[in-house]
């Protein structure tokens, strides 16, 4: 009966977190007329949105560098930039002959970030006035660029810099991250990206809704077939004997043991989610944290528990972010 006790102390921290109008940090941005390079900091956002929050941009850009070229959008003419991610850079273009300030969204994006082969323009997720150099030698690659727009130094959370790198990589752009991730080669940058950042998001929430912290470093794993990610991804992980292939088209679309979470890919295509991975990996690790702050707290296996317990209390706790989020949108938004 431990796990009653353990629910019921979880559904108090519930009952007290703190209040439906949860704090959204915000972030100014001076721009001027003209050409502006930023680092996207907020949630997903559509360009469209964008657009109504900054009513002053004529037209948004990014580089694709997965696919070689930019991508645009304007408030007259759709392009292909339907969408901007966490951890983008983009290129702001403002009408008229005045600076205009833009409050919008902090996050505090996950600050490891995967980069494709070649240019990459990207946000810079690390501390304030960090120089160039500095930065340069976090990517711990010899063969590595990094360019800053013109009269630029030193960084500051949210820019944006160009990245020219011979291979893939991945880059920490600060230390002590609390995770790993290993992925199948099927898994794309985009893919890797919104998984780390929605998994460090997840923590986040944790930590400052129910003041619960997650004690374990934790390993993520990508995977398109199973039998492939415990042959190639997990020989040398401690829990390779807990973990089992359930089938190709089995209904989890992932799962957690004390200190990892697997995530089968197939269902965020399986289930129509592969334009808005953001979204599948934020309920996926929300639920999947509720497991491990299960294990935490129980100090033993789960599987001997009542699973309507052991479920239902990560399925609430995934409703309640949802609750939260549509709610902090609603009322506050991408403010000008």
């Amino acid at each position: 009966m431990r796990l009653f006790g353990v629910t019921c102390a979880l559904l108090l921290l519930l009952a007290g977190a703190r209040s439906l109008a949860t704090e959204t940090h915000q972030l100014t941005t001076v721009l001027k007329p003209g050409i502006n390079f930023v680092g996207w900091v907020g949630q997903p956002i559509y360009a469209d949105d964008l657009f109504e929050a900054l009513p002053e941009s004529q037209l948004v850009y990014s580089w694709d560098g997965e696919a070689k070229q930019f991508r645009f959008s304007s408030p007259h003419l759709r392009g292909d930039l339907y969408k901007i991610d966490p951890g983008m850079g983009i290129v702001i273009r403002i009408a008229g002959d005045e600076t205009v300030e833009w409050v919008r969204p902090d996050d505090r994006p996950a600050p490891i970030l995967f980069l494709e082969p070649g240019w990459n323009l990207i946000a810079w997720s690390g501390a304030d006035g960090v120089s160039l150099r500095e930065a340069r030698s976090s990517l711990d690659l010899e063969d590595a660029d990094i360019v800053a727009p013109e009269g630029v130094t030193r960084l500051d959370f949210a820019d944006a810099i160009w990245v020219n790198t011979p291979h893939a990589i991945e880059w920490n752009q600060v230390a002590g991250i609390p995770l790993d991730l290993i992925a199948t080669g099927a898994a794309s940058t985009a893919n890797k990206n919104a998984s780390v950042t929605e998994a460090l998001a997840a923590i986040d929430w944790y930590r400052q809704e129910f003041d619960l912290e997650i004690e374990a470093h934790l390993t993520l794993y990508l995977h398109f077939e199973c039998e492939e990610l415990l042959a190639d991804a997990l020989p040398e992980h401690d829990v390779l004997g807990d973990l089992e292939c359930l089938g190709s088209y089995h209904p989890f679309s992932a799962w957690a043991g004390p200190d990892y979470v697997v995530v089968d890919l197939g269902a965020l295509y399986m289930w129509g989610n592969s334009w808005r991975p953001h979204d599948f990996f934020r309920d996926v690790y929300t639920h999947e944290l509720a497991h491990i702050l299960q294990y935490q707290l129980l100090e033993r296996s789960l599987l001997d528990e009542p699973a309507w317990l052991v479920e239902g209390v990560a399925t609430w706790m995934t409703t309640h972010r949802k609750i939260l989020g549509i709610i902090t949108v609603s009322n506050q938004g991408v403010q000008k």
